[in-house]
């Protein structure tokens, strides 16, 4: 994990950039941040935090393909979670 904080044009402004390779990888990632205060660890826990937060949303609200046609107040599971859910219910 390296960082550099540097000024970049197209923003108009400094920014935060950190490159990640985790193990087995062989590309890097790159983070933005906007605030300079952070640091590069904090910045790293917080976006892999926000990445798990929106694979579990994910899992549990359909798609927008899946919305179509459907009344939105109401929230119904994914067929991962029925097939889940119809699973345990089998034990």
């Amino acid at each position: 994990m390296n960082g550099i904080r540097v000024y970049l044009s197209a923003h108009k402004c400094k920014r935060f950039i950190i490159a990640l390779k985790y193990k087995g990888e062989t590309e890097y990632r790159y983070l933005v941040a906007s605030d300079l205060s952070w640091r590069m660890e904090d910045i790293v826990a917080a976006y892999s935090l926000r990445w798990r937060i929106e694979v579990f949303i994910i899992t549990l609200v359909p798609s927008e393909k899946h919305m179509i046609n459907r009344d939105l107040g109401r929230l119904e599971p994914t067929p991962a979670l029925i097939y889940k859910n119809k699973a345990q219910d089998t034990k």
